[in-house]
């Protein structure tokens, strides 16, 4: 009872309508899952932290993320199309067809929609045929896609700002074949219904730090938790006809567990990334071939990596972990390190390339400059380097 009336507390304050309603019947989904559907051992696995299971409420008949195709003549189907996936949806609904429609259907959107889900679009021509009538409230749950193929720096440069000046998140895209939030997608696949987060560093503390024993339980573990996704998929598309979904494996902490590595062996940040390339490698063999829609992915959620640090502070040296995740409050998102940790620019790029081409799944890289053109800059180079491994990419630029 306390739990319902926090949570009601919670939804009140937010003026998040959704969370009550999808948090309370979620609490008893997830309890059937954990108890019920898991194998015991890949239940026992999130409990602990060594895996995370996202979303874990509703996992059997939502979606982390969705594509919707919009008719340009129907626009009572489109509405429908979208309402749906509205319900079922929990991170992202990427919206697919003509401007004006996509543009009519967003206008027509109530501002209430749930803080982390996205509605995201490609921008099509330029940033002046986004109404400006949008909601305050609705431009937050926007995600606009800049085609990094389609416009020049300068252009670009001009996208960037008046869409700051909306405030409209935006993001750069390597390919039309990529989520904005950095999952594959493609013309076999529609969707991404769940994701599973492997605690890395969490891996390593267990084994000492011994990077054989470390590959060893980390190849276990994708062997435990391949059938459950295979399953997942099976019975989601019995509950959503028609739908071709994939899922995610993704890796969390990885930077950190290469990083203690590498400070145990006095080795450099470059040769601490040939560590890392090791562990993507193997784990990558683990995982079959993406036709069979289960992908090695270049991000992992923040709740997953927040949850991960969280509980291993309790079980392992606070010192250490402070010190490898860099007074952070979450471990590693995504397996590729900042560049400022290495020599020079191409040094990273170099890395990152070698990197991305073992991420079946997507990628995401986000940059950081005080100067938007210099951002830019960096990031038009880094996309045509990448482009050639892994045309499954988000870059996006933080300022500061």
């Amino acid at each position: 009872l306390h739990d319902a009336e926090d949570l009601l507390k919670r939804s009140i304050e937010s003026e998040d309508w959704r969370m009550f309603v999808e948090e309370a019947s979620g609490s008893i989904a997830k309890e059937y899952l954990l108890l019920s559907f898991l194998p015991r051992m890949v239940a026992d696995m999130h409990l602990h932290g060594k895996i995370d299971i996202y979303p874990i409420s509703g996992w059997l008949t939502t979606l982390f993320s969705k594509a919707v195709n919009l008719s340009s003549q129907d626009l009572l189907e489109s509405a429908f199309e979208l309402s749906s996936a509205l319900l079922h949806t929990r991170r992202e609904i990427m919206l697919r067809g003509a401007e004006p429609g996509i543009s009519k259907l967003l206008k027509s959107i109530p501002g209430d929609l749930p803080k982390n889900l996205t509605l995201s679009f490609k921008l099509q021509g330029n940033v002046a045929a986004l109404p400006e009538k949008f909601s305050r409230k609705l431009r937050e749950n926007l995600g606009v896609l800049i085609s990094f193929s389609e416009y020049d720096l300068k252009e670009m440069a001009s996208i960037s700002r008046q869409l700051d000046k909306l405030r409209i998140p935006y993001a750069y895209s390597l390919s039309d074949e990529v989520f904005y939030t950095g999952f594959r997608l493609d013309r076999g696949i529609q969707a991404v219904h769940s994701i599973v987060s492997l605690n890395v560093f969490g891996a390593l503390m267990e084994c000492g730090g011994d990077l054989d024993d470390l590959l060893l339980r980390l190849r276990s573990r994708i062997k435990l938790i391949l059938p459950v996704l295979r399953r997942g998929l099976s019975f989601l598309e019995k509950f959503h006809k028609g739908l071709r979904a994939s899922s995610m494996i993704s890796l969390s902490g990885l930077v950190e567990a290469s990083r203690l590595l590498a400070m145990d062996e006095s080795l450099t940040v470059e040769e601490s990334v040939e560590l890392e390339l090791k562990i993507l490698k193997e784990l990558s063999k683990a995982i079959p071939h993406p036709d069979d829609r289960i992908m090695l992915a270049g991000r992992c959620p923040m709740s997953a990596a927040r949850r991960f640090l969280r509980m291993d502070l309790r079980r392992y040296d606070e010192g250490l972990l402070r010190k490898v995740a860099g007074g952070a409050d979450a471990y590693s998102t995504t397996p590729i390190p900042g560049p400022k940790s290495f020599q020079n620019m191409d040094s990273w790029i170099d890395a990152s390339k070698r990197m991305v081409s073992l991420l079946s799944g997507g990628f995401y890289v986000k940059l950081r400059s005080v100067k938007l053109s210099k951002a830019l800059s960096e990031a038009v180079y880094l996309s045509e380097s990448l482009r050639e491994s892994n045309r499954h990419g988000i870059i996006s630029i933080g300022r500061g």
